[in-house]
């Protein structure tokens, strides 16, 4: 059997691959609007008057986006205490979905 040469032009790779990087350049704005969508499926915190459950927010950061809260004691409901349990809130779903929804985004560009 005889090797076969065989010449590949690579530069619509190449080009593809640039253009698959410039779309994951704004990856972290596709997070960010993600996360923001993300805030009104937010369920299972606890309400007495409202505040903890009104005061999620989408935050930019180095990752893309991440869901806070600002409620200076929603790190005690949520992460518990040695006297109450912890009580974390629900996502409308997981972050593996979340995350394939962004990836969904990035490569239709």
């Amino acid at each position: 059997m005889s090797a076969v040469s065989v010449e590949v032009d690579a530069s619509a790779v190449v080009d593809m691959l640039d253009q698959l990087a410039a779309r994951a350049g704004g990856a972290d704005a596709i997070a960010y609007r993600e996360a923001q969508a993300a805030l009104s499926s937010i369920g299972a915190v606890p309400v007495d008057t409202g505040e903890l459950a009104g005061s999620f927010a989408a935050r930019r950061d180095a990752d893309g986006a991440t869901i806070v809260n600002t409620t200076p004691y929603a790190r005690y409901v949520f992460g518990g205490t040695r006297h109450l349990a912890a009580r974390p809130p629900t996502l409308g779903y997981t972050a593996a979905e979340l995350a394939g929804r962004v990836t969904e985004e990035v490569f239709r560009g």
